[in-house]
């Protein structure tokens, strides 16, 4: 395994270049720690005070509370923090990442100012042409690429809004090498019913604005009412919490600013195909290729676990309640059978393919039959399976206990 320890980068979502006084927004800082041995980084804020009339200015410290780190889409290293503010003057903010190694650094200034409608015009839009002039008053300035320019707009004598900026070259849209899309087009090869995303990460001037398609069709009918698809990091990420045969077909990401447009593709593939199966060969052979239903999917929240019944070489079984099991409003008694605390792959692999034979085995009446499954944290290594409970134990006891009454009529 290549491990690579380093510096951590850390890097502000885009702010707004004015904040309106004592009003609640929120500022993301994504984060890649460049560090495997820590399970997360040390993540320190801090906003600049007393800085009236003095040349030294106090950072004070910034709540834990006032911040939530939670894991980003991506590498395992991937994290990202999102900070809740609630201003009344502009200020300076700094955030300290450390992963166990070294530090790294993020700061930006936060303007916050009610002085808008005077002097200042808000645009929305990122890819149209603006023209902004008042009757009587416009003026062409003539620029070339490179140029720096300072612009100063006064309001009555003393108060004065001043703007720096350089004139830059317009970028087509362009595709970068972290995505996994392309303009020749990709294969994306998914396990049922692991987890996965499509990557369409991109460059432009002005920013691109990206647009999903599935088979032809925009993504949105899919997202919509669908807690299992969404898209995040300016759209640029298209993530599915499970794979399930409706999620095969051809993506495709829309690029497009003023400048010209790219359609980079990728054909997800979920591998699990009935239709491949060897009839010379067990079921157990090849279970690979076994598809998960959805249907027998069990949310979390609807799962009250209980006490242990047995243990195996990599499983363990729990007694618990499941609600709205098979339409039912009362509670429904299962065995739960899960991996133990110290699972590894060989362990999540092996309960994966007992999920999937029993999914293709069926109802019977002279087995123990599969009510339902959670996998929605499959990729933590969690994976429970719920089966019938068995009241009177297994079958060997039972007919050891009942030893004294055998019969034999051979």
């Amino acid at each position: 395994m290549l491990v690579v320890n380093g510096t951590p980068k850390a890097q502000f979502s885009e702010i707004p270049s004015v904040l309106p006084p004592d009003k609640n927004f929120t500022i993301t800082l994504f984060i890649l720690a460049f560090d495997l041995n820590k399970s997360e980084p040390d993540v320190s804020c801090y906003l600049e005070s007393n800085c009236s009339g003095i040349p030294i200015c106090k950072l004070e410290s910034i709540s834990s509370e006032s911040y939530k780190l939670e894991k980003d889409i991506g590498p395992p290293n991937r994290f990202k923090v999102v900070l809740f503010f609630r201003l009344s003057s502009s200020t300076l903010l700094l955030c300290r990442v450390n992963n166990g190694i070294e530090n790294g650094d993020a700061g930006t200034y936060l303007t916050v100012s009610n002085q808008l409608a005077s002097f200042m015009v808000m645009i929305r839009s990122e890819n149209a042409l603006v023209n902004l002039t008042t009757p009587g008053t416009s003026e062409i300035i003539n620029v070339t690429e490179g140029d720096n320019i300072n612009i100063a707009c006064f309001a009555l004598d003393y108060f004065y809004y001043y703007v720096s900026f350089n004139y830059s070259e317009k970028i087509a849209p362009r595709l970068l090498s972290s995505s996994n899309v392309s303009l020749e087009g990709t294969e994306i090869r998914v396990k049922s019913p692991f987890p996965f995303f499509i990557a369409c990460y991109v460059e432009g001037r002005p920013k691109p604005k990206i647009t999903w398609l599935k088979d032809g069709e925009n993504i949105d009918e899919i997202i919509e009412n669908n807690d299992e698809v969404s898209l995040s990091d300016d759209n640029q990420i298209l993530d599915f919490k499970s794979s399930i045969k409706k999620y095969e077909g051809k993506y495709k990401c829309k690029v497009e600013n003023r400048v010209g447009h790219i359609q980079p593709f990728a054909n997800v593939i979920i591998e699990g195909n009935v239709g491949k199966l060897n009839k010379e060969c067990t079921i157990e052979e090849q279970a690979e290729l076994l598809p998960y239903d959805n249907s027998f999917e069990v949310e979390r929240a609807n799962i009250t676990l209980g006490k242990q019944l047995g243990a195996g070489a990599f499983g363990r079984v729990l007694l618990a309640q499941v609600k709205g099991l098979n339409g039912k409003e009362s509670p429904t008694r299962v065995a739960l059978k899960m991996c133990k605390f110290e699972y590894d792959k060989t362990h999540l692999r092996a309960l994966i393919m007992e999920l999937k034979i029993m999914i293709h085995l069926g109802k019977h009446l002279n087995i123990v039959n599969l009510l339902g499954a959670h996998t929605s944290n499959i990729d933590k290594g969690e994976l429970w399976i719920l089966v019938e409970y068995c009241k009177y134990g297994n079958l060997l006891k039972f007919i050891q206990r009942g030893k004294a009454q055998f019969i034999n009529q051979m």
